[in-house]
């Protein structure tokens, strides 16, 4: 959806808000965001959590939705499952679903 957001983690855990750009009727999706000069390591959490946390590449603390809507393998949607993923140094994000 042209409104998601990732959090996306500096390499000194700062929580960052990347937005998606373009349109809804795209198959591929591009964020754009800001993050700590010199972040050599970054993690990404989705949808975009406000009160999410990171102490380490292994505890990433995050809220998780009340109600999870199930969607189609490769999309994501508002209330779809929560996923966490690494950020490579090209500037992809691969992500996790993190209840299969």
């Amino acid at each position: 959806m042209p409104s998601d957001s990732l959090t996306v983690f500096d390499s000194g855990f700062g929580n960052n808000v990347f937005r998606r750009e373009g349109t809804d009727e795209e198959s591929t999706a591009s964020f754009a965001g800001e993050i700590g000069s010199g972040s050599a390591m970054t993690y990404a959490l989705y949808p975009y959590d406000e009160a999410a946390s990171a102490t380490s590449a292994v505890l990433i603390t995050a809220t998780v939705p009340s109600e999870v809507t199930f969607v189609r393998s490769g999309s994501i949607a508002p209330g779809a499952n929560l996923s966490a993923g690494i950020v490579t140094g090209e500037g992809e994000v691969l992500m996790r679903n993190l209840y299969g």
